[in-house]
């Protein structure tokens, strides 16, 4: 399984990724990529408040798994909580291996 984060937008618009292989990791990192992946829920990102920020960003996680390919797409602010404990453990993840 491999987790990829994009990040777009922001005040800069600089667009960064973040990936991190199930295979490489140590196994209780591996354990930790497995449960946070699991309770990902369907990606239902939670209704955004009208709002005039403009610069947020936006994230696109994908999850590849044996049963092919799954992106989820949702602003910060949409994130569910599950999908940002996903976002932030791979960013430091890949942040701590130089992925």
């Amino acid at each position: 399984m491999r987790v990829t984060v994009e990040r777009s937008g922001g005040f800069a618009g600089i667009t960064k990724t973040a990936s991190v292989d199930r295979d490489a990791l140590a196994p209780a990192d591996a354990e930790t990529m497995d449960e946070l992946v699991r309770d990902v829920d369907d990606a239902a990102p939670i209704a955004d408040a009208p709002s005039q920020e403009r610069d947020r960003f936006e994230y696109s996680v994908t999850l590849e798994t044996g049963d092919g390919l799954r992106t989820i797409t949702a602003s910060e602010s949409q994130a569910s909580p599950s999908l940002r404990r996903l976002i932030e453990w791979v960013v430091s993840t890949a942040d701590r291996s130089g992925s």
